[in-house]
């Protein structure tokens, strides 16, 4: 909330009676000012003690002030004698508002005093006249309190400014606004209406942000405790995927010591008993040459020359074989056929040896 105090201090002196035409002062100006003084608008009370002046109250009119409740806003200085004039004297003072952080800085003021009967003066600052606040004691060591004197016709229009040397007219007190008293750390504190409302309002804002930040905290906590939650099912499902593994590498290890066995055994094993395990396995093209051919191939590897015979599988479901006899060794035997399942059928026998190629099942 921006809020700027300016100076200060407004202040009533109450005199002994002086005549019309008269002005009279007191022989201590400044302790003249010591007491409890409400503004012309009854939107703000302050008090005076020793040189200080303190912020007391404020209404509904003064709730941008709220910050400067119970606040100094101003010091009392020295009179500068060497200015008096008639009606008016002249003080230096120190003065702060919220707009400087509270920082002091100099200022000055001064009261008006018009003879025309009356027995008081007015102090008038950026805030307004001051009078004395009836029924209000100045300090709570006071036995009395200086009250406004009736206003009738031979009152005097009294002012004084801060900055300025124009009077203006004082204006008739308003009736005392109602406060709010809520509880400060120093014991109550008087607020305006619409700022306690305000406060309260704040209040409740507070507490309905601190309900959503409790609210998001359970719903962090439920989503940290679900990703835990995850983390420990990846952390089990990779261990299961381990042993898996060691199992597949285990069984590997088991393949690849048959495959060795049965190596030896195929080693032991001569080709031309059955050149079968040394011709290679059919290769298989689709496409081959032109859409919708499809072909084989098959190599001889033993070293004697073999007669093969090669089958493919069509899609009527029947077998087209072509044998060949006689292949040397490393040489290939190729044959193709339109619309073949890639279903491939292959049988060999030692050239000459007087065996007899096999034929697909069914054939």
């Amino acid at each position: 909330m921006e809020m700027r105090i300016l100076l200060a201090a407004a202040l009533i002196l109450v005199g002994s009676g002086a005549q019309a035409g008269e002005v009279e002062w007191p022989a201590d100006l400044k302790a003249s000012l010591e007491g409890v003084w409400l503004n012309e608008r009854d939107s703000m009370s302050i008090e005076i003690r020793g040189g200080n002046v303190v912020v007391r109250s404020l209404s509904e009119r003064r709730d941008s002030w709220s910050d400067a409740l119970n606040k100094r806003i101003a010091t009392i200085g020295e009179f500068d004698r060497s200015k008096d004039s008639e009606t008016r004297r002249y003080f230096n003072a120190t003065c702060t508002n919220m707009s400087t952080g509270w920082e002091p800085r100099p200022c000055t003021g001064s009261i008006n005093r018009v003879t025309s009967g009356r027995k008081h003066s007015i102090m008038e600052f950026a805030m307004g006249l001051f009078h004395p606040q009836e029924g209000v004691l100045a300090s709570k060591n006071d036995v009395a309190t200086r009250k406004t004197p009736p206003r009738n016709a031979s009152s005097s229009n009294t002012t004084a400014t801060t900055g300025s040397t124009t009077p203006n007219s004082a204006k008739p007190a308003a009736a005392p606004s109602r406060h709010v008293e809520v509880a400060g750390p120093d014991g109550p504190i008087r607020l305006s209406p619409e700022v306690a409302a305000r406060n309260q309002a704040a209040a409740d804002e507070y507490r309905r942000k601190m309900d959503e930040h409790a609210r998001a905290n359970a719903e962090h906590d439920q989503r940290l405790a679900q990703h835990r939650q995850n983390t420990a099912t990846a952390a089990s499902a990779e261990e299961q995927y381990k042993r898996e593994v060691a199992a597949a590498a285990d069984r590997v290890a088991v393949h690849r010591v048959a495959m060795a066995d049965h190596a030896r055994k195929v080693a032991g094993a001569s080709t031309n008993d059955d050149p079968n395990i040394c011709i290679t396995r059919p290769e298989f093209r689709s496409n081959d040459g032109f859409p919708g051919n499809t072909s084989a191939s098959v190599i001889n590897g033993c070293p004697q020359k073999v007669d093969i015979v090669l089958c493919l599988k069509r899609t009527t479901g029947d077998w087209t074989c072509v044998a060949k006899f006689g292949i040397l060794t490393q040489g290939k035997m190729t044959y193709s056929s339109r619309n073949a399942t890639g279903e491939i059928f292959v049988d060999a026998i030692t050239y000459g040896g007087g065996g007899k190629l096999k034929r697909p099942a069914g054939m």
